[in-house]
């Protein structure tokens, strides 16, 4: 194995953990960050549609895909939180 390739493996692993936290805190997300995460979203599936195009589908791209609907995720639970 390369070392750019333990690189790549360490910082997707970091990543997915790091999303897993996010899930589960999903919860308590404030509402004043609705903007914020709808940019994220934004800005994901800009990197997602380049990054398809350019290279194609790899484990990038279905990293890329679960943060897309992670933040989705996220996003509903505070337009859930705008109406009560």
């Amino acid at each position: 194995m390369k070392f750019n390739d333990i690189i790549a493996m360490t910082a997707m692993s970091t990543g997915l953990v790091k999303m897993y936290m996010d899930f589960e805190k999903s919860n308590e997300v404030d509402v004043k960050l609705k903007n914020s995460v709808i940019f994220g979203i934004v800005i994901t599936m800009t990197w997602f549609i380049y990054y398809t195009n350019e290279y194609g589908l790899s484990h990038f791209t279905g990293y890329t895909l679960l943060s897309i609907l992670l933040q989705l995720y996220i996003l509903k639970k505070i337009m859930e939180k705008e109406k009560a």
